[in-house]
């Protein structure tokens, strides 16, 4: 209750649903962008902010961010964000060819 919004990592639907069940916390406060974007590994966590935006999310939100990886690595941190201060999500099919890996 203390926590307008988790933003999690966005490893898989049913991790993120057992944590929301471990937090007794409303599956509404927990945005899943994973069904749109996949596994984005390390930009799971603003990414999922961006789309909570589109989401209708609005104001100044207390929000509890937390990434997970291998093992037992793990991070959170306890955050007031400004969601105005949010830049939209750009769908391009632009890409980048420097540093790529010819196989041919």
């Amino acid at each position: 209750k203390d926590y307008d919004y988790f933003i999690l990592h966005q490893a898989n639907q049913y991790i993120l649903k057992q944590i929301a069940r471990k937090l007794k916390a409303d599956e509404s406060k927990i945005p899943i962008s994973m069904i749109h974007y996949g596994n984005t590994s390390s930009t799971s966590i603003p990414l999922t902010i961006a789309f909570a935006k589109t989401q209708g999310v609005s104001g100044k939100k207390r929000v509890l961010m937390s990434g997970f990886g291998v093992g037992l690595s793990w991070g959170a941190i306890d955050a007031y964000i400004d969601v105005v201060g949010i830049q939209p999500i750009v769908h391009t099919d632009s890409s980048y060819g420097e540093g790529a890996v010819s196989h041919g």
